[in-house]
């Protein structure tokens, strides 16, 4: 199984940035991790444009869920269920996003492996690990604590569009999550921090895109 993991995962996800590195990144591995992490969430296209779209059938749905809410409120677990059997009736769905995320944690754990045993041995002269003045393979509190940062405008942004919904729990996740991300983060190697913000920038993108093409107040 180790071997599995290692020959199918770890050993082409550093070809690959040795690839980048070598050609397309400048010489630097910083830029060849952002390229690496471009490249996965380009294969991952269809899975995000799936989850866009049920982003915006849920978004123009809000009103219907809030009043499934207030008519089942001394009663969560019922309004739960009432909520799951009207996005299902309305096809909206959370699997794609659940994936992405799923495959993007499972290359981070890659990732991890790569910088701590394979990376700087793979290369016949001294590479450059270093990306805007920081070690790529050590530990960096900044570049955690801007994926937090990242992580709370983009949970503020999202609950606000809903706030008629949200409850006490809902605004201790507005923090506790971000704050979770800049621990577990600043205690890996930097170049992890990268690969999120990169992940999350790209999913910005796609998202004002998509709110700019289909706005959801027309969304049918």
């Amino acid at each position: 199984m180790i071997e599995l993991w290692r020959n199918f995962l770890v050993a082409p996800l550093l070809d690959l940035l040795i690839f980048f590195y070598e050609t397309v990144a400048f010489g630097n591995l910083g830029v060849a991790v952002i390229e690496m992490t471009f490249l996965l969430r380009l294969a991952l296209i269809p899975l995000t444009i799936k989850a866009e779209r049920d982003a915006a059938r849920y978004e123009h749905l809000e009103s219907q869920v809030a009043e499934i809410q207030e008519r089942f409120k001394h009663d969560e677990v019922l309004a739960g269920e009432h909520i799951r059997a009207f996005l299902k009736e309305h096809r909206v769905s959370h699997w794609a996003k659940a994936t992405i995320l799923l495959v993007q944690f499972v290359v981070m754990i890659v990732l991890y492996q790569v910088f701590q045993r394979g990376i700087y041995g793979s290369f016949s002269q001294p590479i450059n690990t270093t990306f805007f003045g920081t070690e790529l393979g050590k530990r960096n509190v900044y570049w955690a604590l801007a994926v937090g940062v990242l992580f709370f405008v983009e949970i503020s942004l999202q609950q606000r569009k809903v706030a008629h919904l949200l409850q006490k729990k809902d605004a201790i996740y507005r923090y506790a999550f971000p704050a979770f991300a800049v621990v577990v983060l600043s205690i890996l190697p930097m170049a992890k921090s990268l690969f999120v913000l990169t992940s999350m920038v790209f999913s910005l993108t796609v998202s004002t895109i998509r709110r700019a093409l289909w706005p959801t107040d027309s969304t049918k």
